[in-house]
């Protein structure tokens, strides 16, 4: 695994520990919903990205990297869910 490779997911892991940040309890029900439709946007943007770059990295560990992402946004994702729910949140129509 290379360096970069490495501190990508030494990254990762730091930001889905940090996942329950401080700010979580001043979150509204619409910062809340903004953060789930900008996380839901990366998650697309990841596979459209992952299926363009992946020729070029074939021998890389590109998609572990990918899915320790993945693996951190969807976990962010779940206690965001999980905030909404304690607040109440009503689902705003799409």
């Amino acid at each position: 695994m290379g360096n970069k490779t490495a501190a990508l997911i030494g990254c990762l892991v730091v930001a889905a520990c940090a996942g329950r940040s401080p700010t979580d309890r001043d979150m509204d029900c619409a910062a809340i919903f903004a953060e789930v439709q900008a996380n839901n946007a990366n998650l697309q943007q990841m596979g459209v990205v992952g299926l363009v770059i992946w020729p070029f990295f074939f021998s890389a560990d590109s998609q572990g990297a990918a899915n320790t992402e993945e693996t951190a946004i969807n976990s962010r994702q779940q206690h965001l869910a999980a905030l909404a729910e304690e607040r109440q949140c009503v689902v705003p129509p799409p």
